[in-house]
C-alpha cells in the first residue's frame, strides 16, 4: 500500500482515520468542543515560553552528564487578555560559561505572577525547569512552582485539529504554517530549528568568531526563539477564536 486513499487501509486508530479522511476530503478536522474543554484549564495571563538548549556528549559544566540539556536562551510572550498588548521578554547567554546562573533569575522574573505557562511539547520545558531546580537550591522552590502552571497546545492540536498541510506532523514548524498560513513558516531564517540554534550558539561563544559574525548570530538566534513563542500566541488566538465563534 503506497497511497493514503487506498481502500485496503483499515483498522486505523482515531488519529490515523482523521488523517485519511482529511486527505480524501481535503477538509480540515476541527473538534471545537474538545478545544473548548482543553482551553478551560488555561488561566490568564498566559505566559508563552520556549527554551533553546545544548546537550553535548561531553558535558561542558559541573553537574551535567552526557547529552544533558542546558538552556542557554529563552523567549517569553505575555498575554494578559486576548485584547491586551503582548509583552515580550528574551534572554540569550552569549559567553563561553555556564548560562544557568544568569538565565534562572531572568526566567523567574519573566514568568513571575500567576496564570498558565504555555509551552509547545511542554514536557521539555518542565523537565528543563526541574533540572534547573536541582542545579540551584536557592531558586529551587520558585522554579518548582512554575511546573504546575504549564499547559501544552500540542495535545490540544493533536487531539482536536488536523489539516493536510501538517503532512502527518504535529511539530510547531508544521502546525503553524498549516493553520496560520505561509507567513508563519520558518523558511529562509538563518536559524530555523533547534539543531541550527545549537550550532549557532556553539559558533557564537567560540573564541575565533568575529565580532560581526557574533552580532549576526545573536540577531538570528533571538529572532528564531522569539518566533517560536509568537507563533504560539497566534495559535492560541486562533483556538480561542474558534471557541468564541461557536458560542
Amino acid at each position: 500500500i503506497i497511497s493514503v486513499d487506498d481502500s485496503r487501509i483499515t483498522e486505523l486508530n482515531p488519529l490515523q482515520q482523521r488523517m485519511v479522511e482529511s486527505f480524501k476530503t481535503g477538509k480540515r478536522f476541527v473538534n471545537i468542543e474538545g478545544i473548548k474543554s482543553s482551553l478551560d484549564a488555561w488561566k490568564f495571563p498566559l505566559v508563552f515560553l520556549d527554551f533553546e538548549t545544548m546537550n553535548p556528549a561531553l558535558p561542558r559544566f559541573d553537574g551535567c552528564g552526557p547529552y544533558r540539556h542546558v538552556a542557554f536562551q529563552f523567549s517569553v510572550h505575555r498575554m494578559d487578555s486576548l485584547e491586551a498588548e503582548i509583552l515580550h521578554t528574551e534572554f540569550l547567554h552569549d559567553a563561553d560559561s555556564d548560562p544557568r546562573p544568569t538565565l534562572i533569575p531572568a526566567l523567574l522574573k519573566a514568568c513571575d505572577g500567576e496564570g498558565s505557562i504555555v509551552a509547545y511539547f511542554g514536557k521539555f520545558e518542565s523537565d528543563r525547569i526541574l533540572e534547573m531546580a536541582e542545579f540551584s537550591p536557592f531558586h529551587k522552590e520558585a522554579l518548582e512552582t512554575l511546573v504546575p502552571r504549564i499547559v501544552d497546545p500540542l495535545p490540544v492540536i493533536r487531539e482536536h485539529v488536523y489539516d493536510n498541510e501538517f503532512k502527518g506532523s504535529f511539530s510547531l514548524k508544521s502546525v503553524a504554517p498549516g493553520i496560520l498560513g505561509k507567513q508563519q513558516s520558518y523558511e529562509g531564517m538563518l536559524v530555523a530549528n533547534g539543531s541550527e540554534a545549537q550550532r549557532a550558539y556553539s559558533e557564537l561563544i567560540h573564541a575565533n568568531t568575529t565580532a560581526d559574525r557574533k552580532r549576526e548570530l545573536v540577531t538570528a538566534s533571538l529572532e528564531y526563539c522569539k518566533k517560536d513563542t509568537l507563533v504560539m500566541v497566534e495559535l492560541a488566538r486562533w483556538l480561542f477564536a474558534l471557541v468564541a465563534e461557536k458560542k
